[in-house]
């Protein structure tokens, strides 16, 4: 299943966080997160509607267990400690006594002289430890990216095989560029353009793109892999490499139309030339 917002096949199906179905697809490229049910708002409703219900009910609950008690304490308050009813008891007025002035001692003016011209030392405050600001990291990740862009091989090699997946039912016309027919080298511009990617519809001008593979075992999701079917010992044909050495085409052959082939077929390995990796050559900027 392709991602609605990026196009992309690398998706995986995860539990819908609103109708908590198992029925919301993911992107693992951009992130993007759809639920395919058409009632997910529906339940996600009626679920909201049922813990509302069983909040009001626990808060209900909670009411009744402490009404006993707030009845009890305010009540405590009220009465006294003892449970009986105040009694009315007369007060006593205050007896005044009579005090007596107490003897002054007699203060040396030395002394005085003294501990006056003797000034307290100041307590020394030490100066505020200045800390040096800490560098901000500026954030380089938060920048928008284009469309088309891929992480690493993996994740491109991916993307090409949702698409090659999506190709089964293509046939073949002579420089066409619909589903309905189109041509070799046609079909591969298409292919690349579904994960917005802009490639040139020509066999030679690709066959100069990206890195050369001349390995087989090399090869990885993605990679383009040449033929020569003239004498001239030249590229003329082009496919898509999808993994375990099998690779995806338009035949060139009326009431045909695309199919994917293994390299070891005796026809494509004598004719087998080369790869070419473009990721990341050709990826948008």
């Amino acid at each position: 299943m392709h991602c609605e917002k990026c196009g992309s096949a690398d998706t995986e199906v995860i539990k819908c966080g609103d109708c908590g179905q198992k029925s919301c697809v993911k992107c693992s490229n951009c992130g993007f997160t759809c639920c395919t049910d058409k009632y997910c708002a529906a339940i996600a409703i009626k679920r909201k509607i049922k813990i509302l219900k069983w909040a009001v009910v626990i808060i209900f609950l909670l009411m009744l267990g402490t009404a006993p008690f707030l009845y009890m304490t305010i009540t405590a308050k009220k009465q006294p400690a003892n449970g009986n009813t105040p009694v009315n008891t007369p007060t006593k007025k205050p007896t005044t006594t009579a005090v007596l002035p107490l003897p002054t001692k007699t203060v040396n003016p030395t002394k005085t002289a003294n501990a006056t011209s003797t000034p307290n030392p100041t307590k020394t405050t030490k100066p505020p430890v200045t800390r040096k600001p800490v560098p901000t990291k500026v954030a380089t990740n938060n920048a928008k990216r284009p469309k088309g862009y891929f992480k690493n091989v993996k994740q491109f090699g991916n993307g090409i095989l949702g698409v090659l997946k999506s190709s089964k039912g293509i046939k073949f016309a002579n420089k066409g560029k619909t589903r309905s027919g189109m041509g070799p080298t046609e079909y591969i511009q298409w292919a690349f353009k579904q994960i917005h990617w802009n490639v040139p519809a020509s066999v030679k001008k690709l066959s100069v793109k990206g890195k050369k593979i001349t390995n087989q075992k090399q090869l990885k999701p993605g990679d383009l892999v040449f033929f020569s079917l003239k004498k001239n010992n030249k590229p003329s044909y082009v496919g898509i490499y999808q993994g375990k050495a099998k690779f995806g085409c338009v035949i060139p052959q009326k009431g045909k139309g695309f199919t994917v082939g293994p390299l070891s077929f005796k026809f494509f390995k004598e004719r087998y030339m080369y790869g070419r990796r473009i990721y990341p050559a050709l990826m948008p900027k």
